[in-house]
């Protein structure tokens, strides 16, 4: 009897352990990927940063050379999908709510490494004053198998801080 119960204490034990372990290995995978994610949003940011005004504000510049290739996260965020969307700032009614507005551009890259303009604006875009540009990726979580999203945004001036470069 004796035997039987100390049995049946270290099977919960190890059982306790072995939860513990499969929840600690999800939160670990779950990190890995919320680095990846944030690192490869921030290295688009910075490719778009680079950018001269005139291809900031042309879809196919987007298409062709930001979004072209892949981040490099992909190996850590599987089934993950990435868009850069540029509006005028302030921002026009409604695209706070993420309501797509004329002048927006949206450039959109798929699992699968296709990258497509999804909104191409109204042209308007290279004669304003000041951009918002918003970079978002999603993928499915393999800790948990739920889509996840990142998001970072920058706002970048025609003229820069000094008002140069025009």
């Amino acid at each position: 009897m004796e035997a039987v119960l100390a049995t049946a204490i270290f099977a919960v034990f190890f059982a306790g352990l072995y939860a513990t372990n499969g929840r600690a290995m999800s939160m670990l995978k779950q990190s890995v990927e919320c680095t990846a994610a944030t690192s490869s949003l921030q290295n688009r940011l910075e490719r778009v940063r680079s950018s001269t005004w005139e291809e900031i504000t042309d879809p196919t510049h987007l298409r062709d050379k930001i979004l072209s290739e892949p981040s490099g996260a992909e190996r850590h965020m599987p089934k993950s999908s990435e868009i850069i969307a540029v509006n005028t700032y302030p921002e026009p009614a409604g695209y706070s709510s993420g309501q797509k507005v004329s002048a927006t551009i949206e450039v959109t890259r798929t699992s699968g490494g296709a990258a497509t303009v999804t909104a191409f604006g109204n042209g308007t875009l290279a004669t304003a004053q000041a951009i918002r540009v918003d970079c978002t990726t999603s993928w499915q979580s393999g800790g948990t198998g739920t889509t996840r999203t990142r998001q970072v945004s920058t706002v970048i001036s025609h003229g820069g801080l000094a008002g140069r470069n025009r």
